[in-house]
């Protein structure tokens, strides 16, 4: 069996760090929205109440903020 078949998906941490780092080179630029939180958990293969949790970190780091009914969109100026 490979390395491959024994890789842990990304903990809420991990998810919030890798949003941070397309944040900053500019894959979601200021004003920006975020995809869905069902697209975002496709996206990194785990469930939507990690991603959940990866948003409420960003959002409590002021990094994105959420819209109700709208989505969640990025405060924070790329590095």
């Amino acid at each position: 069996m490979s390395d491959e078949e024994f890789r842990l998906p990304p903990t809420y941490r991990d998810i919030a760090t890798i949003v941070t780092a397309q944040i900053d080179k500019g894959t979601y630029p200021y004003g920006s929205k975020l995809p869905s939180t069902a697209q975002l958990a496709l996206q990194f293969d785990v469930s939507v109440a990690t991603i959940e949790r990866a948003m409420r970190l960003l959002t409590e780091a002021g990094t994105i903020v959420g819209r109700q009914g709208l989505g969640r969109f990025v405060t924070r100026r790329s590095a």
